[in-house]
């Protein structure tokens, strides 16, 4: 005979997510702050090792946010503008 409850669908099992925060590149001992020039990304948006997420604009150079992970951006703790 069949047991009780086989070939029922189980419900999905609840996982943990593991959150990444993405910290600024070095940018030379003389730099010491920068503004966010653009965002690539929004919450929501998909994101490969290696992608650029953002643009930082200091007085000697542009620098290129890249992403060191996999995943979904969940959160924007900046702005454009931000310093």
């Amino acid at each position: 005979g069949r047991r009780a409850g086989a070939g029922a669908a189980r419900p999905p099992r609840a996982r943990a997510l593991a959150t990444h925060v993405l910290n600024v590149p070095a940018m030379g001992d003389s730099i010491t702050e920068g503004t966010i020039a653009s965002l690539e990304k929004a919450v929501g948006d998909g994101v490969a090792v290696d992608e650029v997420v953002a643009t930082i604009d200091t007085d000697k150079v542009s620098v290129e946010v890249r992403s060191d992970t996999a995943g979904v951006v969940q959160a924007l703790l900046v702005a454009v503008d931000d310093e």
